[in-house]
Order: C-alpha cells, then structure tokens, then sequence
C-alpha cells in the first residue's frame, strides 16, 4: 500500500509541475541575448542572419530604432513577430534614410517573466550599441 500511495503522490506531483510549467503568463525564463556578432556598422540593402537565445520561447518581437542628427521622434520600425530564435532581414537601403543615420536592433520576449523573489514580471529584452548605417562603397574602404 505505501509504495502505491508514493507513487500516486509523485505522478500527482510531476502532472502539478508539468502543469505550472507550461502556464504562459507568470513563468520564468531566461534573459534575451543577442548571438549575432554585431560589429560597428550595418551594410544598407545587406542580408543579415539575426539570432538570439533566451526568453520564454512562446515569441519575440524583433524591431530597430533608426536615429540621425536633428531627429527627435524615437519610432520603433518592426522587422518580425516570430516563435523562431533566428530570422534573415534585408537592411534598408541608404537612400530611405538622412545621411549619418545609426540603428539601434532590439529583440523582445512577448511573454512576461516572473522573478523568484518578486511578484512583479519583467519582459526580457536585448538591445544592440548604435550601428552606423553605411553603403557598401564606403564600408569597402573602411
């Protein structure tokens, strides 16, 4: 009767924990990091592989932010909603934006994170330093 009943408790136990586990709102994860190696510059009409790790896994929300002197409005410009950790993106080209105009990729989990010591979520998210948007001609001369 007693190993029974422990097995009975821990099947109980385990469905609890697979149950607790696969709730999408106030789970853990763990931080976003960006893997692609950015350098200082991203090359106008280029294809570049993004990918990153971390977070909930149930979506992202990847974007950039373009800046350049005189501007004051911070838009956010989205390049893809996904479930993958890993998208191609065609940069812009170099005449749709001002001359000196820098990037800033952000990638960002869609789901909230809880902490073990809090009450409050926490949406994880990664960020780049600002990219120089470059054509091709002058990058080759760099």
């Amino acid at each position: 009767m007693f190993p029974r009943l422990v097995s009975t408790l821990v099947v109980a136990l385990f469905g609890f924990v697979s149950l607790t586990s696969a709730l999408p709102l106030g789970h853990r994860s763990e931080p976003l990091r960006w893997r692609t190696p950015f350098g200082k510059h991203l090359v106008a009409d280029s294809l570049v592989e993004l990918e990153w790790e971390g977070g909930s896994g149930n979506g992202y929300d990847v974007y950039f932010i373009p800046q350049w002197p005189g501007s004051t409005d911070i838009k956010h410009i989205g390049i893809a909603q996904t479930k993958s950790t890993s998208l191609k993106w065609r940069v812009p080209r170099a005449d749709a934006y001002p001359d000196d105009t820098t990037f800033i990729l952000v990638v960002r989990d869609q789901s909230p994170s809880t902490s073990p010591n809090s009450k409050r979520s926490t949406v994880w998210y990664d960020h780049t330093s600002t990219l120089e948007l470059t054509s091709m001609a002058l990058w080759r001369r760099a």
